[in-house]
């Protein structure tokens, strides 16, 4: 009882500390963001919570950047460096332990832990966000097109009419995302790690997804039409009502190892190879007439 009491006040005692100094790294960040606006040059700056809603700062050099908490709703990001950046989310966990504080990593205690940055119509077209951890964002209606995601960490990300066409997410890390109206058209998402994620509905037609992680994927209604799935591991994944038809090198073991495998959509051949009867009657461009979903069984239209 007393070392908690004891770890309890040493913690206590940093928290009070560190927000000693709140007023200092205030204006400390007051002129980063003066020195970013004027000169659209911040790398390693400290723009915690700073407030850069509608800004113009296409081009802007933010390299290994603090943007977390930031508001960067509206703003143009067009061509921006923002490799290493950070623009994390974090919450402390009601769930406190016996200790009474809950582990959160490295924080800075000394002005805000709690927060959640959502990024809404923000232009981050031909950005350059390689190796940068957005894990947890919340992203809408922005312009991701052609932009570099290049082993960058979007564990647990949520996009919501999002165009990622042409960008790339070559060995990114995707687990935990859920896409919702996501363009991926183009995108390069050789070796991106998927596992848990939520596709219902991506369009994915012709992409390359070899050697990409789906596995305990929610891939219902998923368009894959075309696209190229060496080596790509489904296991436990849901493909309900999926989309396989002219999929280059899919394998029957692979189709097999995932969910619900008989109620995707297949080429009249691979259904034959599948076991499954031929349909009676064609599907047809269905993606883009959700209203008719409800009517797909088993791969076929049923009338």
């Amino acid at each position: 009882m007393k070392l908690k009491k004891l770890i309890a006040s040493v913690i206590l005692i940093s928290f009070l500390s560190g927000c000693t100094d709140c007023e200092a790294k205030r204006t400390a960040n007051l002129n980063q963001i003066k020195q970013l606006l004027t000169t659209k040059k911040c790398p390693k700056c400290d723009l915690g919570g700073a407030d850069l809603k509608n800004a113009d700062l296409a081009g802007a050099d933010l390299r290994e950047a603090e943007l977390t908490d930031a508001k960067l709703d509206g703003a143009n990001l067009q061509g921006a460096d923002l490799r290493q950046a950070e623009m994390r989310w974090i919450v402390i966990s009601e769930d406190h332990g016996e200790s009474g504080f809950s582990e959160i990593g490295d924080i800075d205690f000394s002005c805000n832990a709690n927060y959640q940055v959502s990024l809404n119509n923000v232009n981050l077209q031909l950005a350059n966000l390689s190796n940068t951890n957005l894990s947890g964002l919340f992203i809408s209606d922005s312009n991701l097109r052609a932009a570099n995601l290049s082993s960058a960490n979007l564990k647990s990300i949520y996009l919501s009419d999002v165009d990622l066409a042409g960008a790339n997410l070559n060995n990114a890390n995707l687990s935990y995302v859920s896409f919702h109206n996501v363009n991926l058209q183009s995108a390069n998402l050789q070796n991106a790690d998927f596992t848990y994620s939520e596709l219902t509905f991506s369009d994915l037609r012709d992409i390359n997804l070899s050697g990409v992680r789906l596995n305990v994927a929610k891939l219902n209604g998923v368009d894959l039409r075309g696209a190229n799935l060496r080596d790509v591991d489904l296991t436990q994944s849901n493909v309900d009502r999926a989309d396989f038809r002219h999929a280059k090198n899919l394998t029957i073991e692979q189709i097999k190892s995932a969910e619900n495998w008989q109620e995707a959509v297949y080429d009249d051949e691979f259904r034959a190879k599948l076991g499954l009867p031929a349909c009676k009657a064609r599907l047809g461009e269905y993606f883009e007439r959700p209203f008719i979903f409800s009517k797909i069984k088993k791969g076929c239209f049923q009338r």
